[in-house]
């Protein structure tokens, strides 16, 4: 699907964030590919209010997160929800289970996207954080599956 397919699918307040927050165009652009190309590797498909669909918004959204920081992630994971057609439990469980990723992602943003600033005397002082140079996407994707395990997540069919 070409960029401009992918434009016209946008909610009006998707389009709104990412004409106000062009930075983030890539980067949102490439996470919906990602979040389910590992929701077909980790659940075997992609559902509909079924847990690869849980497991789905919590990963798209950490990923979000690590990489736009929570605050922003909310801003546009809640845009993205934001279609009146949307109804109101498939909204609720989505909504849920973003937050949760939001969370989980939060860390990385953190420890991960703000180390840079100090990566110099990190590796200097020998103690570079391991998460900077792990595979962060794998990380995010056993938390999200840990979560869906213990029933942080949330689900409409099972």
């Amino acid at each position: 699907m070409g960029v401009y397919d992918q434009w016209s699918k946008l909610t009006p307040a998707e389009k709104a964030f990412i004409a106000t927050h062009p930075q983030y165009a890539v980067i949102i652009r490439n996470s919906k590919d990602i979040a389910y190309n590992e929701t077909k590797a980790v659940m075997g498909h992609n559902g509909l209010n079924d847990k690869s669909d849980a497991f789905r918004h919590c990963f798209w959204s950490s990923t979000l997160s690590r990489d736009m920081g929570y605050a922003d992630a909310y801003l546009f994971v809640s845009a993205h929800e934001s279609d009146p057609a949307n109804p109101p439990d498939q909204k609720a469980m989505d909504m849920h289970n973003n937050l949760v990723g939001l969370s989980i992602g939060s860390t990385f943003f953190t420890e991960v996207n703000h180390a840079a600033d100090n990566i110099v005397p990190f590796s200097i002082t020998g103690m570079i954080n391991s998460r900077l140079w792990s595979n962060s996407n794998a990380e995010l994707s056993a938390m999200c599956k840990e979560a869906l395990d213990n029933g942080r997540l949330k689900v409409i069919a099972p």
